[in-house]
């Protein structure tokens, strides 16, 4: 038993265009990858099913501006409007999933004494 290093249920998933439920046998694996077939596995047999969703997960994300500098002295900033205010997103999970929000480039507020209207779009 020193030799085994895990069971698995292998399946082959490439060019599955629909969900599907399959029975597949456990293997045995030793430390080099081998297949042990002396080791019994109860069950030996295992049910998989696969969901498939058609495109990348999406995610939507609020746009927030990013301010720099103050107002000039007896001004303050009342209010901040982005247009669009919330984009989608999409791409693989891993990728997606830690990405919180978008932060627009930043917005040089320095020494303004009226209403700011910034547009600019990166590639």
């Amino acid at each position: 038993m020193e030799s085994v290093k895990q069971t698995i249920c292998a399946i082959d998933i490439s060019g599955i265009k629909e969900d599907l439920n399959r029975k597949i046998k456990v293997r045995v694996i030793d430390v080099n990858g081998n297949e042990i077939k002396e080791v019994k596995i109860e069950p030996d047999i295992v049910e998989v099913s696969i969901s498939l969703t058609r495109g990348y997960p999406e995610k939507r994300l609020s746009v927030k501006p990013k301010i720099v500098g103050k107002p000039a002295p007896g001004y303050y900033i009342s209010e901040i409007l982005s247009n669009p205010d919330e984009i989608k997103i999409f791409g693989n999970y891993s990728k997606i999933n830690s990405i919180e929000f978008l932060e627009t480039i930043p917005i040089d507020v320095s020494g303004i004494t009226k209403t700011l209207s910034k547009g600019e779009f990166r590639p």
